[in-house]
């Protein structure tokens, strides 16, 4: 075989590789609070409950906005704050701002793919419950996201 076609299916490998997201699938993620020295080991395949994940950034307007929707969850969904791509310092300063410093982590890149957080947008949310994996970009109205991680009939008594 050539060198070009070595080349191409090195190149080939990877591109799988990381399309495919194997290699962050079951790889638990570190969440280092930025409220204290508290770390978090937190992998996707054993979520337990109904767990919301915000991805933020430093000087995200939208980010608090959207902080602030999400006090008509109910206490069945742990919320989480996840920042990354600013200084934890910066990360901190905007959590403490949002009101949510208590329930903010910082993660590197290889944990924000994890979540599916593949652009550097924010807000993003990805949410995992029991049966159900949710991804979505931008800003959410209050009943939005109690529509998708609280679907109608969840809460009725059986």
């Amino acid at each position: 075989m050539s060198l070009n076609g070595n080349i191409l299916i090195k190149l080939l490998c990877v591109a799988l590789f990381l399309v495919s997201g194997s290699g962050f699938a079951n790889q638990p993620v570190e969440l280092r609070s930025l409220n204290s020295n508290q770390t978090i080991q937190w992998a996707r395949d054993n979520a337990k409950g109904s767990e919301l994940f915000v991805y933020f950034q430093a000087d995200c307007l939208s980010c608090r906005q959207q902080a602030k929707q999400l006090g008509c969850l109910s206490d069945q969904v742990v919320v989480r704050f996840v920042g990354a791509k600013s200084k934890a310092k910066g990360l901190r300063k905007a959590a403490l701002r949002m009101g949510v410093l208590n329930r903010a982590f910082i993660v590197d890149e290889a944990g924000l793919r994890t979540y599916g957080f593949n652009e550097p947008v924010t807000p993003q949310m990805a949410f995992y419950g029991t049966n159900t994996k949710s991804h979505w970009i931008g800003y959410k109205s209050c009943e939005e996201i109690k529509n998708i991680v609280e679907p109608e009939g969840a809460d009725e008594p059986s």
